[in-house]
């Protein structure tokens, strides 16, 4: 801060971390200042600080804090506009902010680079897709020209309440996106007698792999059609025709 100037502010990564943010700490310090002001970053044995131009460095200023530094949502923004991949920039799993602040945050800064697929991202985890195979899921189906469902549909039960990844209520069925953690013996068994309730009320529940989502994306596609249609959901001609491309390609028989 004080190479930067008296105007600089901790931003992106940096800000991030001291934000709360976990997983996506840096050795680099990141500094922000005003767009045109040239300072040169600061390359040193015992630390390395990037200075970043950026309009408007002194909004969003976290209140009574020193070092001075970005809100969490700036610092989140700003670091998943400058993500090498698409699939880092999405990952928004840590429950830290609210979608509504990230979006207000985004309304402010028209220039943000990736803006669209930020904005998408935060609209589908305002609806409920809370980890990223949920998000390439609800992707998917949009791309394909299948109904939404309802993420994170929340279904009171005697035992508890239980939370339904991707719920189609009108065909009753239900998708359920499932990770690693899933095939551990005591999850797996609370998923197999979750599931079982369901299906006992009629209610079809289909499971699909975050990976099959993030790398057989046609395969989670076709399924999801295919029990949509087993319950009544008549597809467009074209919806129809790009699902037995699919399950060919994908070697569904169904």
């Amino acid at each position: 801060m004080l190479h930067a100037g008296p105007d600089a502010v901790l931003a992106r990564a940096t800000a991030a971390e001291l934000g709360g943010l976990r997983g996506y700490a840096e050795s680099t310090v990141r500094v922000a200042v005003p767009h045109g002001r040239e300072v040169s970053d600061l390359v040193h044995p015992l630390l390395t600080t990037r200075v970043h131009q950026t309009r408007n460095p002194g909004s969003d200023i976290v209140p009574n804090r020193q070092p001075r530094r970005h809100s969490l949502a700036r610092a989140v923004l700003e670091l998943a506009a400058t993500s090498a991949s698409d699939a880092r920039t999405r990952a928004v799993q840590q429950r830290l902010l609210r979608p509504a602040d990230l979006a207000t945050c985004l309304a402010a800064h028209a220039t943000l680079p990736k803006r669209g697929l930020i904005r998408e991202t935060i609209e589908d985890t305002a609806g409920g897709a809370h980890s990223l195979p949920e998000l390439d899921y609800a992707q998917a189906l949009r791309r394909a020209g299948l109904p939404s469902p309802t993420r994170q549909r929340k279904v009171r039960r005697p035992n508890g309440v239980w939370y339904l990844d991707n719920d189609f209520d009108d065909w009753l069925v239900t998708v359920e996106i499932n990770g690693m953690q899933h095939h551990e013996l005591l999850a797996s068994e609370a998923d197999d007698i979750r599931r079982a309730g369901l299906q006992i009320r009629g209610r079809l529940v289909v499971d699909i792999s975050s990976y099959a989502v993030r790398h057989r994306p046609r395969l989670a596609v076709v399924r999801t059609g295919a029990a949509l249609i087993a319950r009544g959901w008549v597809p467009l001609p074209r919806v129809a025709d790009m699902l037995r491309d699919y399950a060919d390609l994908e070697g569904w028989a169904a």
